[in-house]
């Protein structure tokens, strides 16, 4: 008999979230059966980033978040008075618990055939009360579905399987791609999703590789904050090796609708201010495993975990110019909002 693997076999809470997806069309279809295969794969990696969101340490960076745009806004909608940390405590508290309570509704997009544009948050505008379930964040589907495949061939007793290795980086890329949106949802939030209203461009990562970015960006400062960087996919280096020739012999294959075959999934690599790092295995171990199912409640309502940040990584800096991304050569994703299509009344749920 194979050998348990919690990582692959965790049982996520699929039935508390929606997951639509969207057609190679990028139409709207009617939500995802909570028990589909794809969808326990997604829910996996939002507990992951849903244990990152109950750390006190991002809390922290999140409150860091609204102290900026306090200070560099100049009329404040929910400040009636001078600027105090119970209010951006309270601010940043309110949110985390509606985000924790009820998730964004989550997209995936079987449109993108770019493997770098991992996920996007569409802004919505709002007022009265914030509501989580307005708000969405898109995934790449055509990743997903190569992501469901390698937990299907997975060999739980190998941890140095291919397809176990791919898994692991498939759902840290996407836990965090999804803490990353997490950070845009804050920022509609913050400035009640109106539209002309922009990240302030002081908030931004202060990473190699942006220093030309002069637009806000809030989710790769939130990243920064936290993991110490902004996390990247790059190819493998050894994606000339037979274990590409297997990859290449298997179909990807959800609800009996092919993707393709199956591709290289990449390496993660932080970005940080002094240069490109691989992202260590340890560290990847280490964060998937720490979902929101698997935390314990501590006597005051937080929830303990194992999470190390800033991430941990190689110690030499890596030469840029040798890294390519998955999609370097293949257009950039157009950005639709899929709750603005005129087929999303005909398949929204109430959530």
């Amino acid at each position: 008999m194979a050998d348990r693997d919690p990582v692959l076999e965790e049982v996520s809470n699929a039935a508390d979230f929606l997951v639509y997806p969207l057609s190679d069309q990028a139409v709207p279809q009617a939500p995802y059966d909570p028990e589909e295969g794809i969808v326990t794969c997604v829910v996996h990696a939002i507990n992951v980033c849903r244990g990152m969101l109950a750390h006190e340490h991002v809390r922290s960076a999140f409150i860091e978040l609204v102290r900026q745009y306090c200070q560099t806004t100049e009329r404040v909608w929910f400040l009636q008075g001078p600027m105090t940390e119970e209010k951006l405590e309270e601010m940043t508290d309110t949110f985390l618990k509606k985000v924790l309570d009820k998730f964004p509704l989550i997209f995936l997009d079987h449109s993108l055939y770019n493997p770098d544009s991992l996920s996007t948050h569409c802004r919505h505008a709002w007022d009265g009360e914030f509501k989580t379930s307005d708000q969405a964040i898109v995934l790449n589907g055509q990743n997903l579905a190569q992501m469901f495949t390698l937990r299907v061939i997975a060999d739980p007793s190998d941890p140095n399987d291919f397809a176990s290795r791919d898994y692991r980086n498939y759902l840290f890329i996407t836990a965090t791609s999804i803490f990353h949106e997490i950070g845009h949802v804050f920022f509609t939030y913050l400035l009640k999703g109106v539209e002309g209203t922009d990240t302030p461009p002081q908030t931004k990562a202060y990473v190699v590789g942006h220093e030309k970015k002069t637009e806000g960006e809030s989710g790769s400062s939130l990243e920064q904050m936290v993991f110490g960087g902004v996390v990247y996919l790059y190819r493998d280096r050894d994606r000339q090796t037979p274990v590409d020739a297997v990859r290449a012999d298997i179909v990807v294959l959800v609800q009996g609708q092919s993707f393709g075959t199956l591709a290289d999934c990449g390496t993660p690599f932080l970005l940080t201010e002094t240069g490109w790092y691989q992202i260590s295995q340890d560290t990847i171990e280490n964060t998937i495993k720490c979902s929101r199912l698997s935390l314990a409640p501590s006597s005051n309502n937080a929830f303990l975990s194992d999470f190390t940040f800033p991430f941990g990584h190689s110690d030499i800096a890596e030469d840029h110019t040798t890294l390519k991304s998955k999609g370097h050569d293949m257009p950039d994703y157009p950005g639709l909002d899929p709750q603005a299509h005129s087929e999303w009344p005909n398949v929204k749920v109430d959530y």
